[in-house]
């Protein structure tokens, strides 16, 4: 046991590092025009938060453990799909398919744990504004010429991204903390994708939008992982 707990000391003073810097980096990068770097820096931040959930999962490597580990797997490819999708535009549409498997997985993975508070049902208002979101900038956001594919698929994606937040609500966790830092980390998802399209198609806001978009991104990540990994066995 005390070798085990060793062991994770260790890996958490060797993986801190690397995952401040994937963050830090991909950011500074972005807002610099470093291309390569920020590529290199935000493809490592996925397999990081994998790797966190692989050596900290309590118990057996069950289904939801595998779920998780599937929806970092389509964050990652989607995250390098989007960083190379200006050189190459056929990657936008594989990268938003990937980032949609992501949330299906996530709601997948939300179901399958419901507890028993049923939150969402009882105070159906606390999802509201997540679910009509997607509908306001259907109408209001996206100009008139936008491409009715994109636009098509950019609404779909984002009901499932709402849906993957109200499902959290219900999510079952070990305690309130991780109950709290779960659904918050959907939360930040949804803030995330906002600033995403105001920057895109009302107020371009660049640098300090891709500094929201990533640092709300990365800490909701990071959140939904920690409220996802179940308590020790005692």
């Amino acid at each position: 046991m005390n070798e085990i707990k060793s062991t994770k000391k260790l890996f958490f003073y060797l993986w801190l590092p690397l995952y401040l810097s994937s963050i830090v980096l991909s950011i500074y990068a972005i807002v610099y025009d470093y291309f390569a770097l920020h590529v290199v820096f935000k493809s490592i931040f996925m397999p990081l938060l994998s790797l966190c959930a692989l050596l900290h999962w309590n118990g057996p490597l069950n289904y939801p453990f595998y779920l998780l580990q599937a929806a970092y797997l389509g964050a990652w490819i989607g995250d390098i799909c989007m960083a190379f999708h200006n050189m190459y535009p056929v990657l936008y549409g594989t990268g938003a398919a990937c980032f949609l498997s992501q949330h299906v997985l996530y709601i997948w993975l939300n179901m399958l744990l419901k507890g028993k508070q049923n939150t969402a049902a009882k105070k159906p208002l606390y999802g509201l504004p997540y679910l009509t979101y997607p509908l306001l900038f259907y109408v209001i956001c996206y100009p008139p010429d936008m491409d009715h594919v994109i636009r098509g698929e950019s609404i779909i994606y984002s009901l499932f991204l709402a849906t993957s937040f109200i499902t959290s609500i219900n999510r079952a966790a070990a305690n309130r903390k991780k109950y709290l830092m779960l659904v918050a980390g959907f939360g930040l998802f949804v803030l995330s994708d906002i600033v995403i399209v105001v920057d895109k198609f009302i107020i371009p806001f660049f640098p300090i939008s891709e500094i929201v978009i990533l640092s709300t991104y990365y800490v909701a990540q990071t959140m939904i992982l920690y409220g996802s990994i179940p308590e020790k066995l005692s």
